[in-house]
């Protein structure tokens, strides 16, 4: 058959190497969760099309609440020990043209709404734009992957090198659930958790997630 060769990416070769090592060197596992999303979902509505972000600034801060109340999961594990961090530093993953680079946003925590919004901002256009420096990729802590602008429900995200774990967030959708012998429609979504079953049980990796999920049904809370 005829066919055509084009190169690799240098992004997309470095991280398949980066990717192919981490599989052959941690037990990962993942689980997925379909959860309700109602709150979240009118809040994503109501915000103008041109003030939405590429990430979602309440995932993230639910993310590091979430955190902070499961600390081996904000960790970095290497020789049976796991060195837990103080601070909680997400990798974001942004998609270019040439692959998929992972900026970090550092200190989530100490940020307001508006400082992690414009965070958010800032670090992914300077992702796009390739103008990211060594201090903007290193330090992750913990990583998200948001994929709810794309027609993707469930996927398995891959655990970056020298964390314990990445949550994946899919698209949101109308669903019809039972209600008082009725039909409620209802917005939900599905979150993917990898994590290092070195460093951790699957009962705390599905509390840690449970956790999350609780923190988004409140969106109003957890900015206050």
């Amino acid at each position: 058959m005829s066919h055509r060769t084009i190169p690799l990416s240098r992004l997309q070769s470095l991280n398949g190497r980066n990717m192919h090592e981490a599989l052959q060197t941690a037990v990962q596992a993942t689980l997925h969760v379909e959860a309700e999303v109602e709150a979240l979902s009118r809040l994503r509505e109501a915000t103008p099309t041109d003030e939405r972000l590429p990430l979602d600034p309440h995932l993230l801060r639910a993310t590091a609440l979430a955190l902070t109340a499961h600390p081996a999961m904000n960790a970095r594990y290497s020789m049976g020990e796991l060195s837990l961090f103080q601070e909680v530093n997400l990798g974001l993953t942004v998609a270019r043209d040439d692959g998929v680079i992972v900026p970090v946003l550092h200190d989530v925590l100490g940020q307001s709404s508006d400082e992690l919004r414009s965070a958010i901002r800032q670090i992914v256009a300077t992702a796009r734009e390739g103008h990211l420096r060594l201090h903007d990729t290193h330090g992750a802590t913990f990583t998200v992957a948001d994929v709810s602008d794309c027609e993707v429900d469930t996927f398995t995200p891959i655990l970056p090198l020298g964390t314990v774990g990445i949550l994946g967030m899919g698209r949101f959708r109308r669903v019809c659930c039972p209600a008082d012998g009725a039909c409620r429609p209802q917005s939900v979504t599905s979150f993917s958790l990898t994590f290092d079953h070195r460093a951790v049980h699957g009962v705390y990796a599905a509390r840690f997630i449970t956790s999350v999920i609780h923190h988004l049904r409140r969106p109003e809370r957890l900015f206050g």
